[in-house]
């Protein structure tokens, strides 16, 4: 049964359940974020794309120098002149055990040489299976997946690069939602086929699942880079976004697609 609303038809939405997730954090609102003053900011990515890379000059509006290589070199030459480095670069899950060492011993190397200081958007990977109902910046980090060591190990070797004068700022957050299709979680399983009554969601819909609306974490890393020279050489923040079950996303889902 389908109802008509404007020009699209409504399908009620039929839920595909597929691995669960233990992210789980609390709905607190963020405060309203001014631009910062900054020259120019460096995006590192080799394979981010277009419309993400329009979307943060928007919101920084400052210069974006961006560098598609993963190379020492090409970082280096990429971040000279640089504030700020905001470190995008993610290999495909299958590499990062081979790839990861090596593009953060080389985002270090750019740091040192440029002076910048490099923002990191974080996950909640190295917290592990155990991880408390409520995370916060001090949680320890306790990871039992080959992703969360990996994510670990990689932060351990920016929080020592701090003793050589590398500044290094993370903001973690749960998966994005955004209004563009630029191949999250959200826009390339969860609603790829929400036109047509399907959702394929990430657990049980009875659990809170962290979510962060990019375009606000995007502002959040512009506020805190404009904060920088007050914090510490090592910093971790907590993006808290908004806090769903599957039910209310799902049900905002159908709302927002013509349903009841």
């Amino acid at each position: 049964m389908s109802r008509s609303n404007g020009c699209c038809a409504w399908r009620p939405i039929t839920y595909i359940p597929c691995r669960p997730t233990p992210k789980r954090w609390r709905n607190i609102a963020w405060p309203r974020v001014e631009f910062p003053a900054l020259r120019q900011v460096a995006t590192f990515s080799d394979l981010l794309r277009p419309e993400t890379r329009a979307a943060c000059r928007e919101a920084w509006g400052v210069p974006v120098a961006d560098t598609y290589s993963s190379a020492e070199a090409a970082l280096s030459s990429a971040a000279a002149g640089c504030e700020v480095i905001v470190n995008a670069l993610n290999p495909p899950y299958t590499r990062w055990r081979h790839e990861l060492p090596r593009l953060t011993a080389n985002v270090i190397t750019a740091a040192k040489s440029s002076g910048a200081t490099v923002m990191i958007p974080g996950n909640v990977y190295h917290y592990g299976a155990a991880m408390p109902a409520r995370l916060a910046e001090d949680t320890p980090a306790a990871p039992t997946t080959r992703k969360g060591r990996l994510r670990a190990e990689m932060e351990r070797a920016y929080e020592q690069a701090s003793a050589e004068g590398v500044r290094t700022i993370i903001l973690r957050a749960g998966d994005f939602i955004e209004r563009q299709r630029t191949g999250n979680w959200f826009d390339s399983h969860t609603a790829a086929d929400v036109g047509a009554g399907r959702v394929m969601y990430p657990g049980p819909l009875d659990r809170l699942h962290a979510w962060a609306y990019l375009p606000d974490m995007a502002r959040a890393i512009a506020l805190l880079a404009d904060k920088r020279a007050g914090f510490a050489a090592f910093e971790e923040f907590g993006f808290p976004g908004y806090a769903l079950t599957g039910r209310m996303l799902i049900d905002a889902m159908a709302g927002a697609a013509g349903g009841a």
